[in-house]
């Protein structure tokens, strides 16, 4: 359709079905307008007038439990906005509709979506069916853009020989000879927010109030180019290394929320990404050339470097690319890259918003942050604040053995992933029919799996669902131990490749800054909102009040 006939098609739609919502003339001008733009460049917009008019009243699952949704146009999308927590609006759902599998709610234009509301459910979309669901378009085409065609956003038999080529990197023994690299990279992290509070002013107790989460973001995407490729970027202090301000680029916009991160959302919906020669699309272009020319030339360094080994001189060069170079025969060079480029955007922005989260909670519960700098203390009684005039890192010491053998630190990391996951949720599209927990899901649906509400369900973990609590783990519910009630890392094929990394990346820069700093909430009146970009994160910086622990 003409784009002049979109408009006026645009045009006459809000017009009609402002007679049959009063709602519209109650939305905010940014509203109306990211509504007649979405309509103008739809392609037909009789399909958003069919979803609106029409389809709800022959949905195949108009008799499933459905949302209150408060918008003839924008569905659920204003609900959603007012969350003070990712996933609280569909853990009310749950909540209200206990024990069914699944319930329909509807987004912009009355688009429908199914939810996925118990573990049967979402084991039958994650394992028992897996490969009977893919990414929805609008998300495939996101990843690609932003990172390419690696696993992550492989899908059918590509993601299965990606997959398996990759597995051997992500081996046990490859990860635990990580460790070394990520306990480095923390003790440069802990002596930078000690050299800085060192320069701020202290209160009556000794605190210093720092921001915290930019560092935490900073060091996490340092482990991974030592980790993956070998080399110290050390973003702290380069700050404006071309690979840095690419990421920064690419993984935190400027308006990821506001107008323009909307109506580019709708566009995206509308279009391919980055289809649209805008601004956004233009610098996500040029920071995806930086990246992949960096990655390109790392292979080409490390194909020249590569040596031939044999079982009398095994490799002690353990970071990633070494390790595809040498063992993933099959993958051609540009998978490689694109999944460098996928272990570092998905891995370091996923660790930084789960450590970010991690001090949020330590500082509002000082019990469970004084425990655990106990347990810490107790298998590393080298770690204290004198620690940092000795010339050797105190964290050599804590070797993988020892690591595994703290509990209380265990649980912590558990439950922080279990209560805010980075990533709150999970997206697939039905490529056939198929029926799971007693529902036909239609090909072509869209369902939604939601980590941040699977992880509070009252019914599944108990009354406290809603608390931070690691003692829970100690005993969990029956209906908890259920692997599919946990989905911060999602189960089945699709399962996250480098969840034993991230675990043990998150361990170490627990064990670095709780045992070296007590903490405290800088402002205990202050609301976070948090957002979701790629991960969740706080919209805000996350300021804390520290000092050396006694």
């Amino acid at each position: 359709m003409p784009k002049l006939q979109n408009f006026v098609a645009a045009g006459v739609t809000v017009g009609v079905l402002s007679k049959f919502s009063l709602t519209i003339r109650q939305s905010s001008m940014a509203s109306l307008s990211l509504l007649f733009v979405g309509l103008a460049f739809t392609p037909d917009v009789i399909s958003a007038i069919y979803n609106i008019l029409i389809y709800p009243f022959i949905s195949p699952y108009k008799n499933l439990p459905h949302s209150k949704t408060p918008n003839l146009i924008l569905g659920d999308l204003e609900n959603f906005r007012k969350e003070e927590w990712p996933g609280d609006l569909q853990l009310s759902w749950i909540e209200a509709n206990r024990g069914a599998p699944w319930i329909r709610y509807n987004t912009v234009f009355y688009m429908e979506r199914l939810l996925i509301s118990t573990p049967a459910a979402a084991h039958g979309v994650l394992m028992t069916h897996s490969y009977s669901f893919i990414k929805p378009r609008f998300i495939r085409s996101i990843l690609e853009v932003l990172i390419g065609n690696g696993v992550l956003s492989a899908e059918g038999d590509m993601h299965k020989r990606q997959r398996k080529l990759l597995n051997p990197a992500f081996s046990f023994g490859h990860i635990k000879a990580l460790i070394p690299s990520f306990e480095n990279v923390v003790w440069r992290l802990v002596k930078n927010i000690a050299a800085e509070a060192s320069d701020l002013p202290k209160d009556e107790n000794g605190f210093v109030v720092i921001p915290i989460d930019h560092r935490l973001h900073e060091s996490t995407l340092d482990i991974f180019f030592q980790a993956l490729f070998g080399i110290d970027l050390n973003p702290i202090q380069n700050e404006n290394h071309p690979l840095v301000k690419a990421y920064q680029t690419l993984f935190e916009p400027e308006d990821p929320v506001g107008f323009l991160g909307k109506l580019d959302l709708i566009l995206t919906l509308t279009f391919k990404a980055g289809a649209l020669p805008t601004p956004r699309a233009r610098e996500v272009a040029n920071a995806k050339k930086v990246v992949s020319e960096y990655c390109t030339q790392l292979l080409d360094e490390c194909r020249k470097a590569r040596v031939k080994v044999d079982k009398d001189h095994p490799s002690t060069d353990h970071n990633l690319l070494n390790i595809l170079v040498r063992e993933g025969n099959g993958l051609r060079d540009q998978e490689i890259i694109d999944n460098m480029a996928t272990f570092i955007a998905a891995g370091h922005e996923t660790t930084s918003s789960a450590t970010t989260f991690a001090i949020y909670w330590l500082t509002k519960y000082p019990v469970v942050q004084a425990k655990l700098r106990e347990e810490i203390r107790a298998h590393l009684s080298v770690y204290s604040s004198e620690c940092l005039d000795s010339v050797e890192n105190p964290l050599r010491y804590a070797t993988y053995e020892i690591i595994e053998s703290m509990p209380y630190l265990n649980n912590v990391c558990r439950e922080v992933l279990r209560i805010s996951p980075p990533v709150p949720i999970t997206s697939r599209e039905a490529i056939e029919d198929v029926e799971i927990e007693g529902q036909l899901i239609r090909k072509g649906s869209t369902v939604f799996l939601s980590a941040a509400s699977l992880g509070r369900v009252s019914a599944v973990w108990g009354p406290d669902a809603r608390e931070f609590n690691p003692d829970r783990w100690n005993n969990l519910p029956k209906s908890a131990q259920d692997p599919y009630a946990f989905e911060t890392f999602l189960q089945g094929p699709r399962a996250c490749i480098g969840r034993k990394f991230a675990e043990l990346e998150f361990k170490c820069i627990l064990i670095g800054i709780v045992g070296m700093f007590q903490l405290e909430e800088a402002d205990p009146n202050r609301d976070y909102k948090v957002t979701s970009y790629v991960s969740s994160k706080f919209a805000d910086r996350l300021n804390v009040k520290l000092k050396y622990a006694a």
